[in-house]
């Protein structure tokens, strides 16, 4: 038989304090597309540079309709390439944005100090069918002893 048992569990917790160096990091702006501007004088050389090799001097033996056709696909190229930089870069600049966020929430979340448990257990009993059997061994032991 089991008599009842009562535990209680207690935990202390432990939360941060407003420090500067959380204020801080709340306050910081999300971080701006830093690249962007480097991406876009980076793709307006790379135009320029088309247009020069296109339209130079020396590319006279080439006829006018071949020369627009090649000009344009290299130009689309480059408008390919320029989107997936940008794209690149905005992915790039939401996630660390994402990162700054989850440092912040890591530096406030709380913290288990302590856990206290109170209460009480208690120990098992025989049960009655023990107390039984035990008897009717003993008398079944005595009766065999006694030649019965």
């Amino acid at each position: 038989m089991q008599l009842p048992s009562e535990r209680n569990y207690q935990y202390e917790e432990w939360r941060p304090s407003d420090t500067p160096d959380i204020q801080a990091m709340r306050e910081m702006p999300t971080a701006p597309q830093t690249l962007a501007p480097a991406i876009g004088a980076q793709y307006d050389r790379a135009q320029e540079l088309s247009r020069q090799r296109w339209n130079n001097a020396y590319g006279g033996g080439v006829p006018e309709q071949a020369r627009q056709a090649l000009q344009q696909r290299e130009q689309r190229g480059l408008q390919q390439d320029y989107g997936a930089l940008t794209s690149q870069n905005a992915y790039d600049a939401n996630m660390a944005n994402f990162a700054r966020r989850m440092q912040l929430a890591e530096m406030t979340l709380g913290r288990p100090l302590n856990s206290r448990m109170t209460g009480y257990d208690s120990a098992p009993t025989q049960s009655i069918w023990g107390d039984i059997i035990k008897t009717g061994a003993q008398v079944a032991g005595a009766a065999a002893a006694a030649g019965v």
